[in-house]
């Protein structure tokens, strides 16, 4: 597969490939290479990173398995937010969610219990 290459400055702190998972330290310029089939992406170290399939629309039904990632380097909070996908009764209550932290230090991955429930759950 053919590649190119760009300059790419890196704000304050540590950065990692995406791809590759190659490190980067930040506030500075840095050549990346990467092949022309992908999208050059950083995540920065510290951080959780939650995938999962494409979706299509908005409100089609969420999927039951997600990559959960997580970049060593700091702590780290994210909290996946669900709800009826097409209504805007969350302003209203009617929503969950689950936070996930990461503690460096320990190298921890704390998932709480889902809190909140909305209707077709």
């Amino acid at each position: 597969a053919s590649s190119t290459s760009r300059e790419v400055y890196f704000p304050k702190g540590s950065w990692i490939n995406f791809h590759t998972g190659t490190s980067h330290a930040g506030a500075s310029h840095v050549s990346v290479q990467f092949q022309l089939t992908e999208a050059p992406c950083f995540v920065r170290a510290g951080a959780i990173l939650v995938l999962g399939p494409e979706l299509q629309y908005a409100n089609e039904k969420s999927p039951k398995d997600l990559e959960v990632r997580v970049y060593k380097g700091g702590d780290a909070t994210w909290v996946f937010f669900e709800d009826d996908g097409h209504s805007s009764k969350y302003q209203r209550g009617s929503f969950s969610k689950i936070q996930f932290s990461w503690r460096d230090a320990d190298r921890v991955l704390t998932v709480s219990d889902r809190l909140g429930s909305f209707p077709g759950m």
